[in-house]
């Protein structure tokens, strides 16, 4: 997804504190927080997703706190 990379795999995440994943973007299906650890660092950052939300970040994990639903995870 990024550097015009397109995404070649899709899979669901669940929210934890603990679970590594390695994801180039998310899409949010339910709106709510979204608290993710950012690939480079730099401590954690919230987002205020709405509905349908496609986030072209790279993350390596999305957090209990995270009130938003329906979220999967793209990489290549």
């Amino acid at each position: 997804m990024l550097n015009d990379q397109i995404a070649s795999r899709a899979f669901a995440i669940t929210p934890s504190d603990t679970a590594y994943i390695s994801a180039s973007g998310l899409y949010v299906g339910g709106g709510g927080d979204l608290v993710v650890e950012p690939e480079k660092g730099g401590g954690t950052v919230t987002i205020v997703a709405t509905d349908g939300l496609l986030l072209p970040l790279r993350v390596v994990r999305v957090l209990e706190a995270t009130t938003a639903t329906d979220i999967i995870g793209f990489g290549a």
